[in-house]
């Protein structure tokens, strides 16, 4: 005769939470209709489309040459017919091991103009230059192929995050604070988890002209260093579990015959729970100053912080810094009185040596106390 007996208990839980917050940052300008002259201009295009698969292109469709019609306001059109023609910048020196911290950083953009909240960049040339830094610098921290090779969706949405309507639209809050780029991950063998950050500084600035009379319309934010939250959620969940097994027999046992009469009970239960909140404003203050326009344009320095994480060894991080100068120079219209106090705060950053605003001209005619 004999007897077996046993008994096993086990438990687990979980627990969840994410959240997303979503600003808003915007800036348009609006021209005075009866006041602003405006001439017509005809831009050449040619628009492609492009069927890919992997890093092989499988088809091309070309429209062909076609043209735009595009109105300009002439004094802007004056301005821009001022604009130097691009040169090579020298090279900037290599960014130490400790320029990635946010100490540095900041140091490193206050050496250059603080746009105000009206800026608005006046085009925007320089993406191509911009994306190949970031992928450069991705590839010095340490960023497989995944990263860079066309049809991969690392890759794609890496591209995607550095376009020129994105440059156009966060520049001033990149001279300000920076800006993170969307977290890219690699699939793979071992897998790379992507963080980077892109930060721009402005210098050199020389007044092209005053424009016409407009209203700049902006997003009220609640500061410089970030847009403005419109909508927070949260969400959040809960589980546990537990589950107990029993087992006890008794019968005979010999070499010949073996009979068991076994008992075997099982327990378990399970429970949860989740919860989520939503959380927006209910309006969208806006900023519409109405005054001249005035365009700037000045050298436009780059600067991108890699960080590249393996999954399998998360100790193993590897951290990159690249620097470019553009060089085409950015154009920024403000609205005059900006301008004016930035001459006067910023000499040695922004300048009017053909005094389009007449600082020069009202301080000769302004007789000595």
């Amino acid at each position: 005769m004999g007897g077996a007996a046993g008994l096993g208990i086990g438990s687990g839980g979980s627990r969840r939470s994410g959240a997303v917050g979503r600003g808003q940052l915007g800036m348009k300008t609006v021209a005075e209709a009866k006041t602003a002259k405006s001439t017509k201009m005809r831009v050449p295009i040619e628009a492609t489309l492009e069927l890919h698969r992997g890093d092989r292109r499988l088809a091309l469709v070309s429209l062909g040459r076609q043209a735009l019609t595009h109105r300009v306001p002439e004094k802007d059109l004056a301005a821009l017919g001022r604009l130097p023609a691009p040169r090579r910048q020298p090279v900037a020196p290599a960014p130490g091991p400790q320029d990635d911290r946010p100490a540095a950083l900041g140091g490193w953009r206050s050496a250059g103009v603080r746009l105000p909240m009206e800026a608005q960049v006046n085009g925007f040339q320089g993406a191509p230059q911009v994306r190949e830094l970031v992928s450069n610098a991705v590839r010095e921290a340490g960023g497989g192929d995944r990263f860079r090779t066309r049809g991969q969706a690392a890759a794609y949405t890496l591209t995607e995050a550095v376009s020129t309507e994105w440059l156009i639209a966060a520049l001033p809050l990149l001279t300000s604070a920076g800006a993170e780029l969307p977290p890219v991950h690699a699939t793979g063998a071992a897998g790379q988890d992507l963080r980077a950050s892109l930060h721009a500084r402005l210098r050199d600035g020389r007044v092209l002209g005053v424009g016409d009379k407009m209203t700049f319309e902006t997003v009220g934010q609640s500061h410089l260093d970030a847009p403005r939250p419109t909508q927070t959620d949260g969400q959040s969940a809960a589980g546990h579990g537990g589950s107990a097994r029993g087992l006890a027999g008794a019968g005979l046992l010999n070499a010949d015959e073996f009979r068991l009469n076994q008992l075997i009970g099982n327990a378990g239960g399970s429970g949860g729970a989740a919860d989520a909140a939503v959380n927006a404003s209910g309006s969208m203050p806006l900023h519409k100053p109405k005054s001249a326009l005035v365009l700037v344009q000045f050298t436009l320095d780059v600067r991108v912080v890699a960080r590249v994480g393996n999954r399998l060894r998360p100790g193993r991080t590897g951290t990159a810094v690249r620097e470019l100068t553009l060089p085409r120079p950015v154009v920024i219209r403000m609205p005059e009185p900006v301008v004016r106090r930035m001459l006067a705060a910023q000499q040695d950053r922004l300048q009017d040596p053909d005094d389009h605003l007449g600082l020069r001209k009202t301080a000769a005619a302004t007789p000595p106390d």
